[in-house]
């Protein structure tokens, strides 16, 4: 398994792969990303974005314009990471001296890949990527109180909570923003 760093999807083939692989997570996220219009929304309980029968079109939409690290096995692609490197956001002004860093907005992995540590050697390489960036040395990203194996996994790796907000995706669950100067 290889993790490829893509700056910009253009092949249709991969396109349609990347989609596969995002409607099989779609609802595994809280919200399902087939009611998300993008990936930074603010607004978690916000349905006013078009819910489709084809998946989550909207957001895949919006994702494909961001940067992507994508795991291949065999020449076929088993999951990925999308990310914004130049993310700005009120939440992470206090924390962050330029303002400026790069925001994690979607990790999906095939269900049958789980557990090989494909998630990690994403993280692995996106803070090596800011590493070696003198601009933007933070990474940030998002989850919901219930992801606890995402949540985890960001404990594991020195990710720091910096804010909670109650009941944003409903009733019992928060939204948990996160932060890591690599």
């Amino acid at each position: 398994m290889e993790v490829i760093y893509l700056d910009k999807i253009i092949n249709k083939n991969t396109n349609k792969e990347l989609f596969e692989i995002l409607k099989e997570c779609d609802n595994e996220f809280f919200p399902p990303l087939s009611h998300r219009n993008q990936s930074t929304q603010m607004n978690l309980q916000d349905d006013s974005g078009e819910i489709s029968l084809e998946g989550p079109i909207e957001y895949f939409n919006d994702m494909i314009s961001q940067k992507f690290l994508i795991a291949k096995e065999k020449n076929k692609i088993i999951g990925f990471m999308t990310f914004i490197d130049d993310y700005k956001s009120e939440i992470y002004k206090d924390f962050i001296k330029k303002d400026v860093n790069f925001y994690i907005t979607t990790i999906c992995v095939l269900k049958n890949h789980r557990g090989r540590g494909i998630c990690g050697k994403f993280y692995d390489t996106i803070e090596k990527l800011a590493l070696n960036n003198e601009c933007k040395t933070y990474i940030s990203t998002r989850t919901w109180s219930k992801n606890i194996s995402h949540i985890n996994i960001l404990a594991k790796r020195g990710y720091k909570k910096i804010k909670t907000i109650d009941n944003d995706r409903g009733e019992g669950i928060d939204t948990i923003y996160f932060l890591k100067n690599s």
